[in-house]
């Protein structure tokens, strides 16, 4: 009996020796195809955790095997999608740059729409900065990718850690990774998941604080409270740089997104304060109160300046639109209405409503006489405005209409002084003897007022009529005197 035992469990033995051996082969085979299977192109770590090989998970450990091409379903409901991480708002511990924060705004680009500035410039060169373009400007591709993903790997969560394991190695993953769901995350040297700003080769980049991934475009940064942007490829920006077509400035050192006034390499811009663009066209200053404008390269204009058809001048030295009169370098002088747009013709100006010419081609302000276009013939003081009623000009009195300026000529009534003068074809007041239309009159040397009744000249009597001042001639009845008598021809 004891016999038939010993032979029983010695066969037992032998069968237990062989599975052992088929199993110990079976392993073999399986992890010389893993080493031969295809690696990740990033720097990997050895672990001594077999927990990935063997199927076996720590009680305080999670993960997920993620293959490329393939749709497998989760087996970890831990896993650090973006919603999941952020739902579990792990608190981790990641050495962070003296200027670091994990406190970001996680909206992107989409903050900063593309705006349209008004721009009513006659006609513009290429945007800027394409004159006298900084050496640093760059020219954002929106479509450049440049992490790729590994075609084998497991997230799992250790000490409050996320590491990215490659299960056929049994290694960790380190540098830049972009996972399944899309995230490009960063893990450092110990392959621990990377948050919040963090200075790598010599380039900053920021990491969502929850999901952990890479950040792009324009981004607040409240700790430091300033906006800055990160290219396509999460890298800091710094100087000029275009997006979207329109022209941003990041400071060189801080990278911070520059709005309002600067002035750049001798200068002057401004950045909208809102979203930081390049300003172009009008633009208006509050800090200031002053409308400048600025050239499609960004550089504020000074002098004269032809825009959309209208001439415009900005001050030589702040830059700001004037408007009025101004007298240029050339002598002339211009007027600008309140839009800043130079005046050309008859022009009604200020409280009193006062007409001024200006010439039609250059703008030049006219003074004297001047014969507009309907006919009339005006008068232009020094100071350009129009005159009306009696003016003395150049030792000559001349009238002009109360209404619209126009010169008098001939008998002209004045009731201010309740006589009668005569304007010659010039408009000038006349005196003594004059012959008009066949007929004489006579205009006091003093007043130029018209003589009527009987007036003795040089010795001679005369009668001028007392309605229309004619002198007379042959018989003539006087009634003052009762009388008729006789003038020669």
């Amino acid at each position: 009996m004891l016999n038939k035992r010993l032979k029983k469990r010695s066969k037992m033995y032998k069968a237990r020796g062989l599975w052992g051996v088929t199993c110990i082969l079976f392993l073999g085979i399986i992890t010389g195809l893993g080493l031969t299977g295809d690696r990740a192109h990033a720097e990997i770590i050895k672990s001594d955790n077999n927990d990935v090989l063997t199927g076996t998970v720590n009680n305080n450990e999670t993960e997920k095997t993620s293959f490329s091409g393939e749709n497998e379903a989760s087996t970890d409901s831990q896993s650090p999608t973006t919603n999941e991480m952020a739902s579990e708002k792990l608190e981790t511990e990641v050495n962070q740059p003296a200027n670091n924060t994990q406190d970001v705004n996680t909206t992107g680009s989409s903050t900063y729409e593309q705006v349209e500035p008004a721009n009513p410039q006659e006609s513009q060169p290429s945007l800027a900065p394409s004159i006298n373009s900084p050496k640093e400007t760059k020219v954002v591709k929106d479509d450049e990718v440049k992490y790729s993903q590994p075609t084998v790997a497991v997230e799992r969560q250790e000490n409050g850690y996320w590491y990215l394991y490659n299960p056929q190695t049994n290694t960790k993953y380190t540098g830049f990774q972009t996972l399944k769901d899309g995230r490009v995350v960063y893990y450092n040297g110990q392959g621990q998941m990377q948050y919040g700003e963090q200075n790598i080769d010599h380039h900053w980049y920021l990491f969502d604080q929850w999901t952990g991934a890479l950040k792009n475009g324009f981004q607040y940064i409240p700790k430091y409270q300033k906006t800055v942007y990160y290219n396509q490829d999460g890298q800091m920006q710094y100087g000029w740089q275009q997006v979207k077509g329109q022209w941003y400035y990041l400071e060189n050192g801080s990278g911070a997104l520059t709005r309002g006034q600067k002035k750049i390499a001798g200068h002057w811009y401004n950045f909208d304060r809102n979203n930081g663009q390049m300003s172009t066209g009008f633009t208006y200053l509050p800090d200031d109160k002053k409308t400048v404008y600025y050239a499609a390269n960004g550089w504020m204009v000074y002098g004269e300046k032809k825009i959309a058809g209208y001439w415009y001048l900005f001050d030589q030295g702040s830059g700001a639109l004037r408007t009025g009169f101004q007298k240029l370098p050339d002598g002339r002088t211009v007027y600008y209405n309140s839009q800043g747009q130079m005046q050309y013709g008859e022009q009604k100006i200020g409280s009193g409503w006062t007409w001024y010419l200006f010439d039609d081609g250059s703008g030049a302000m006219k003074t004297g006489f001047q014969t507009l276009a309907d006919g009339r013939k005006v008068y232009y003081a020094p100071n350009g405005q129009m005159q009306y009623g009696e003016q003395r000009i150049g030792g000559y009195w001349y009238l002009f209409d109360s209404a619209n300026g126009a010169m008098k000529t001939g008998f002209q009534y004045i009731p201010k002084y309740q006589k009668t003068v005569y304007y010659n074809a010039n408009g000038q007041m006349q005196y003594g003897w004059q012959q008009v239309s066949g007929h004489w009159y006579y205009l006091e040397n003093r007043s130029g007022a018209m003589v009527r009744g009987q007036k003795q000249i040089n010795g001679h009597w005369y009668n001028f009529d007392q309605n229309n001042g004619q002198m007379s001639t042959g018989f003539t009845y006087l009634p003052d005197d009762k009388k008729t008598v006789y003038y020669a021809a």
